[in-house]
C-alpha cells in the first residue's frame, strides 16, 4: 500500500442529509456518473500520510495522558498521542487490563427539533455537553471532558458542530470523559441545546445564544451498571432543581415542560473503556456481592452461590479483560469461606477459566497471571486455610464419580 495520497475530489454534501442512511445511498451511487455530476465539487485536495511508528519510539503519552517509558521532559517536538483502540468483543482479541483507564466516549447524534413549538427560532442549533455529579441549583459541571488539541487539558464542556438552518440537525462529533473512580446515582450527563444566532444586527448580538431545551442521561443503570450503547432522550423546555426525578413525560411533582409533548427528541450514543465497571452483568452481580460481604457479615452465601455459577455465562472477552481481578477475587472467597458449596463452585468456576484460556490459545495469559500477579496471603495461626489446600478439597469433591460431568472433561 502506498505510504502517501492526495485526494482531489471533494463533494459538498448537502447539510440536511448527514445521516448515516443518507451516507450509504451516497456510497452506492457513487460509482453513477449521471448521480455523481450534480454533486458540487470543492475546490482543493486532502493529502493522506501513513508512516511507520517505532516501537521504541520516546515522548509518547497513552490515551490517558500519561507519559511512558522514555518519555523525555526537555526534549523538543511534539509527544505522540496513542489512540485508544476499540477491540471486537471477542476473547482472541481482549487482553487482560494492567492498567487503568476509565473512560466514556459519548456521540451526540440526531436532533428532532423540527415538530416542537416551545421555541419559535431553533435553526442553528448547538449542543453543550457536560458531566455534572449534582442535579441541584447552580451545581458545576465536573472538569473531566477532554479537551481539544492546542486547548486545555481538561475542560467543563464540550461542543458539537453547528449545522446551518437545521431543525433536525446530524451530529458527528466524538466527546471523551474521564471518569471518576467512584460514580453514584448523580452523576449524569447534561445536554444542553442552544440556537446560534447569525443576525448582524447590533442591537442583538448580546443574544448570540439563546437556550432552546435541555435533555439528560443518567450513568447509572438499576443495578449500577454504566448506560452504553444508543439511548433516545426527551427534550425538556426548562430545567429545575432535581430534574434527575422527571420520568421522561410524568412529572414526579416537578413542573418540567417537555418540549414535543416529552417524545424522544434526541438521540445520544456512548462506549465505555473501563478496567473498573463491567458491562457483564454476572460479573457485575458477583463483584457487587463480594463487595457487600466485605462491607456486612449477613451477606448470604446462597447468593453468593448463585453468583458463583452464573459466571459460567460470562462473555468470553469480558473474562480475559478483568481475568487477574476475578482470580483475585474467587482466590480470596475460596480461603474465607466457611461452606463447602462456596469452595466447589469457586473451583468450578477456576476450572472453567482456564478451560476458556486454553480452548482460545490463551494459556499465556495464565502463565503470566502466575508469574507477576499472583500472590497468596502470608501464611498465619489465624488463618490456616491455604490456596492449595481449599483448591486440593475442592477438586476431590468435584472428581467423585457421578458429581459433576463437564467440570470432570475440562
Amino acid at each position: 500500500l502506498d505510504k502517501n495520497a492526495r485526494f482531489s475530489a471533494l463533494y459538498r454534501q448537502d447539510s440536511s442529509k448527514l445521516s448515516d442512511e443518507d451516507m450509504f445511498k451516497l456510497l452506492t451511487d457513487f460509482r453513477k456518473p449521471e448521480k455523481m455530476a450534480k454533486l458540487p465539487v470543492l475546490l482543493g485536495s486532502i493529502d493522506v500520510t501513513i508512516d511507520n511508528m517505532a516501537p521504541d519510539g520516546t515522548n509518547c503519552i497513552t490515551s490517558s495522558y500519561i507519559p511512558v517509558r522514555n518519555f523525555e521532559q526537555n526534549k523538543q517536538g511534539v509527544a505522540l498521542l496513542e489512540v485508544e483502540e476499540f477491540v471486537p468483543c471477542i476473547a482472541k482479541c481482549a487482553q487482560p487490563f494492567t492498567v487503568y483507564k476509565n473512560h466514556l466516549y459519548v456521540y451526540p447524534k440526531h436532533l428532532k427539533y423540527d415538530g416542537q413549538k416551545s421555541f419559535a427560532k431553533a435553526r442553528n442549533i448547538a449542543v453543550c455537553i457536560e458531566f455534572k455529579d449534582s442535579d441541584e441549583d447552580e451545581a458545576q459541571p465536573l472538569k473531566c471532558i477532554y479537551g481539544r488539541p492546542g486547548g486545555p487539558l481538561f475542560t467543563k464542556h464540550a461542543y458539537a458542530a453547528v449545522l446551518h438552518h437545521q431543525q433536525n440537525p446530524e451530529f458527528y462529533n466524538e466527546i471523551k470523559i474521564e471518569l471518576p473512580t467512584q460514580l453514584h446515582e448523580k452523576h449524569h450527563l447534561l445536554f444542553s441545546f442552544y440556537h446560534v444566532s447569525c443576525d448582524n444586527n447590533s442591537k442583538k448580538k448580546d443574544m448570540v445564544e439563546t437556550p432552546v431545551g435541555s435533555a439528560w442521561l443518567p450513568l447509572l443503570r438499576d443495578g449500577g451498571r454504566v448506560i452504553i450503547n444508543e439511548q433516545q432522550l426527551p427534550v425538556a423546555a426548562n430545567l429545575p432543581a432535581g430534574y434527575l426525578n422527571a420520568q421522561d413525560n410524568k412529572q414526579s411533582g416537578l413542573e418540567i415542560k417537555w418540549a414535543d409533548g416529552g417524545k424522544p427528541l434526541f438521540t445520544v450514543s456512548t462506549h465505555l473503556v473501563s478496567t473498573v465497571y463491567t458491562q457483564d452483568q454476572h460479573l457485575h452481580n458477583f463483584f457487587h456481592h463480594c463487595q457487600s460481604m466485605e462491607m456486612s457479615e449477613r451477606a448470604s452465601e446462597g447468593e453468593l452461590i448463585k453468583f458463583l455459577k452464573s459466571l459460567h455465562a460470562m462473555e468470553g472477552h469480558v473474562m480475559v479483560n478483568f481475568l487477574p481481578t476475578i482470580l483475585n477475587q474467587l482466590f480470596s472467597v475460596l480461603t474465607r469461606t466457611t461452606h463447602e458449596d462456596v469452595a466447589v463452585n469457586v473451583t468450578r468456576v477456576i476450572v472453567h477459566i482456564v478451560a476458556q484460556c486454553h480452548e482460545e490459545g490463551l494459556e499465556h495469559y495464565l502463565r503470566s497471571y502466575v508469574k507477576f500477579v499472583f500472590k497468596p496471603e502470608p501464611y498465619s495461626s489465624i488463618s490456616v486455610k491455604t490456596i492449595h489446600e481449599e483448591l486440593a478439597k475442592a477438586m476431590t469433591a468435584i472428581l467423585k464419580p457421578s458429581t459433576d460431568f463437564l467440570t470432570s472433561n475440562k
